[in-house]
């Protein structure tokens, strides 16, 4: 396994010996016994990086993965499926312009991001449940769709924040009555203040959307 069955070299010559720009190799990956119907191989692309003289794998191409890059790391497998490469909101890299990646931990359930050169934003929107208590909404961390179910024992408090929101984000806000207390929703952006309270024994929903400063409120209704 491993073994190297075949390479084409591309040198240049570096004022004292010549040296590896590029290499194009087959390696042998068959885990069985090799015989003739036990053949796999691994065709695999090696480019040396400006500023280096070390080569380092930049693509592969393999039966069962398809094509991966820089490493054992899918991006199209052998079913012809893009396979997005996995962050986690801790590890997200720089919003480049363009990039689209999944993230396994965004709130109301995992999804894919896309960068628009300053923030990620979401693709897919997240559902999640509230209780009784008061909250923090942070985007991304928490998914768009809120519905809250429970019936509260105080007068409570759901503050909308800026952290990680972007122009356009949005909020969906759904109570399915909140008992004899109230739900007051606070802007957390430098504008502050309260956006709109639901009076107790409603059911109301109510939608929010950041404007790049602060929270706005763009619909509510009875339900």
């Amino acid at each position: 396994m491993n073994d190297a069955l075949g390479r084409l070299s591309f040198l240049g010559y570096n004022g004292a010996a010549n040296t590896r720009a590029a290499r194009i190799q087959c390696v042998l990956i068959e885990t069985g016994t090799v015989g003739a119907a036990n053949m796999g191989g691994s065709l695999r692309f090696t480019i040396t990086p400006i500023g280096s003289g070390t080569l380092g794998e930049v693509a592969r191409f393999e039966s069962a993965t398809g094509l991966s890059m820089f490493g054992a790391n899918t991006v199209i497998d052998a079913n012809r499926n893009h396979q997005l490469r996995s962050y986690t909101l801790a590890t997200l890299p720089t919003a480049t312009a363009g990039l689209l990646i999944y993230c396994s931990d965004l709130g109301g359930g995992a999804g894919q991001l896309s960068a628009d050169g300053t923030n990620w934003k979401r693709v897919t929107h997240g559902y999640e449940t509230r209780g009784d208590a008061d909250f923090t909404l942070q985007v991304l961390t928490n998914g768009e769709y809120q519905n809250n179910t429970a019936t509260l024992t105080a007068n409570r408090t759901t503050t909308l924040g800026v952290t990680t929101a972007y122009k356009g984000s949005r909020f969906r806000y759904r109570t399915s009555g909140l008992g004899a207390f109230t739900m007051a929703f606070v802007n957390g952006g430098g504008g502050g203040g309260t956006l709109i309270t639901f009076p107790a024994l409603t059911a109301k929903s109510a939608e929010f959307v950041y404007d790049g400063t602060n929270w706005q409120l763009m619909q509510d209704s009875i339900i």
